[in-house]
């Protein structure tokens, strides 16, 4: 399945079949006038797109990283699809640059987010997690913003600082970093030492659901033939430990402690305490993100290149479901619904009207807004925002796995 590209025309009037309530960036600044200072912000250091018109689909002028420097020159301008943009003049090494950037990634503040703590005894060889508030955090290939993006590391995974902290340019610290077999710097401010007891997500507190009542076996392995130490009751609360580890069959499984053993138990069956949220989707979130900057293939299914379909068919697969289907229109019916309101981690999210009429397009739920997929836009696996427009405008259902 084909998706956004980079050059589109508009031929028919997008009728929106779902109503998608998403939240702005926490703190859009409409209070800008012409001649103040601003910066660029609220990225996840993804930096953020000048264009030739206050239109997210003008024509990109340049791209500014997160923190950049710009001067307001006019705005906030209100377009008609309800968002806001300024004109902007950015200093370039080549000399300026003039355009116009959406309000959404416009601070007059300091764009650097305080996290709600560091711990400077974070230091060479020993464990942390990060810290992001919900985001997703850009790991690197150097220690600056304008580096290449080798992952994306999910809010509460467990990462090990591997070299004591270096400032950039602009006096940003950053660590060197590894995550999931991947070695890479991150911004320091966003590491922590492990809570007491935990090693992941929402506080490592977890709980088992979806089992219909019959429980969850709680194994001496991650393997569904491994001893079984107990069977745990549905609603019984656990501490995340490890994982997810992939058994033989690509379902993903958890080293968890609960009613005081310890053990391993398959993810689709252990949810987020308080949330819907299944680390089942939260492996396949974790999944996808390996796969960054494969090239876009018309009909592709395999890392030397996927389409959109082909993509979250490998991914879910692999990780969750040998019986996924591969075929779009059958995807969009797998599983079962999810509302935009209740969009987890790992869920699948399907838009209409891309390069073709109708159902055309599908990723991947990260949280926070955001989505992978196989796409045009990138011409390559790549993030994407449904606070964009052109997204939010297509979407039409989304699907969870578990």
């Amino acid at each position: 399945m084909g998706s956004r590209k980079k050059h589109w025309i508009t031929i028919a009037t997008v009728v929106v079949v779902a109503s998608l309530a998403l939240a702005l960036p926490a703190a859009a600044d409409l209070d800008l006038i012409g001649g103040d200072s601003a910066q660029v912000a609220y990225t996840a250091g993804d930096g953020v797109n000048v264009r030739e018109a206050p239109d997210a689909g003008a024509a990109i002028v340049t791209s500014l990283p997160e923190s950049f420097a710009v001067t307001i020159e006019d705005g906030p301008l209100a377009v008609d699809d309800g968002s806001f943009w300024y004109a902007v003049t950015a200093e370039m090494d080549d000399g300026s640059v003039s355009g116009w950037v959406s309000a959404d990634y416009l601070s007059g503040t300091s764009a650097v987010v305080e996290p709600p703590f560091f711990d400077e005894s974070a230091a060479s060889g020993v464990p942390a997690y990060l810290n992001s508030e919900g985001s997703w955090l850009n790991l690197r290939s150097g220690p600056s913003v304008a580096t290449d993006v080798m992952t994306a590391i999910p809010d509460g995974a467990p990462v090990t600082v591997l070299e004591p902290v270096q400032l950039d340019g602009e006096g940003v610290a950053w660590s060197l970093v590894s995550y999931d077999g991947v070695v890479g710097f991150s911004a320091a401010a966003y590491l922590g030492g492990f809570p007491t007891g935990s090693a992941s997500m929402d506080d490592g507190l977890l709980m088992v659901s979806g089992t219909g009542g019959d429980g969850l076996s709680l194994r001496e392995s991650p393997d569904a033939a491994a001893g079984r130490l107990t069977i745990l009751s549905e609603g019984t609360q656990a501490w995340l430990l490890d994982g997810p580890v992939s058994d033989a069959d690509g379902a993903a499984w958890y080293q968890i402690e609960a009613d005081g053993l310890v053990g391993w138990s398959m993810g689709g069956y252990l949810s987020a305490a308080g949330s819907g949220a299944s680390t089942t989707g939260a492996a396949i979130a974790d999944a996808a993100l390996g796969y960054l900057g494969v090239p876009y293939v018309w009909a592709g299914t395999t890392p030397d290149g996927f389409d959109c379909s082909g993509f979250t068919w490998f991914i879910v697969s692999n990780v969750a479901d040998s019986n996924f289907p591969r075929p779009n229109e059958k995807q969009v019916v797998y599983g079962s619904e999810v509302a935009a309101s209740d969009l987890a981690p790992g869920d699948l999210i399907f838009f209409q009207n891309t390069y073709q009429w109708g159902l055309s397009h599908v990723g991947i739920y990260l949280g926070d807004g955001q989505f992978v997929s196989a796409s045009g836009e990138h011409d390559a696996v790549g993030i994407s925002s449904l606070s964009d427009p052109y997204w939010s405008t297509r979407y039409v259902t989304a699907r969870r796995i578990v």
